[in-house]
């Protein structure tokens, strides 16, 4: 039978020998450690002692003052004291230097917008276009409308083009791109989104770092 979770904390304790209490929690390996709760509230849990099924978007800490009904506490549904911060709708919990962030580096929409957005790290709760996609503080609106005064990533990086299947056409995110103009919109979406260097495209210089691809054709319409 699978074992189940323990309710008390746990985590890899270096340091444990024979008789130091909580050691040897698992009955199989001494640095397997209890921690704060119970026998063992002396002994500091880690955050990595929260224990999720699938490693969650918001920052998590172990805090020995949770209880039932407490903003963020049960966070990984199987022990009280694992709790949230720092990140919609758990800013009014301020997050300890010892926390776990969860290195979330992409947007997720479940619709694609017509707005462009990247990922920036520096976005915090109320910047303006940061939780662009509703999910992730670091996803965020830039280059267009009231998000104008975001500056896209340099030009040059094509990774706010979103396009179904790869073009062979090689493109790039130009900010003064827009609908009409040529190579522009290459992906349908994106005004800035657009292809270079490859005929119909040959006037419009590739930047330097956007290299047309080799070893295939490069049809900018499949024939």
């Amino acid at each position: 039978d699978e074992e189940e979770e323990p309710l008390t904390g746990y985590f890899w304790d270096v340091s444990c020998e024979v008789g130091k209490l909580g050691c040897t929690a698992d009955q199989k390996s001494l640095q397997c450690r209890f921690c704060g709760g119970g026998d063992y509230a002396s002994i500091p849990c880690p955050p990595s002692s929260c224990h999720f099924p699938n490693e969650p978007s918001i920052p998590y800490f172990w805090d020995m003052s949770c209880e039932m009904g407490k903003l963020g506490c049960w966070a990984d549904g199987v022990h009280e004291q694992c709790r949230f911060c720092g990140r919609h709708p758990f800013t009014s919990v301020d997050c300890p230097n010892d926390v776990t962030v969860p290195l979330a580096t992409a947007c997720d929409f479940d619709h694609e917008p017509a707005t462009p957005y990247f990922f920036d790290e520096t976005c915090r709760e109320g910047m303006l276009g940061c939780l662009a996609d509703g999910k992730s503080p670091g996803c965020r609106f830039c280059g267009w409308g009231v998000y104008s005064e975001i500056e896209c990533p340099p030009e040059g990086t094509a990774k706010n083009c979103t396009f179904a299947n790869q073009p062979g056409v090689p493109f790039y995110w130009e900010n003064n791109c827009a609908p009409g103009v040529l190579g522009c919109l290459a992906d349908g979406i994106h005004p800035q989104c657009r292809f270079c260097a490859v005929r119909p495209f040959e006037s419009i210089d590739c930047p330097g770092d956007v290299a047309p691809p080799f070893g295939n054709c490069s049809f900018p319409n499949e024939p």
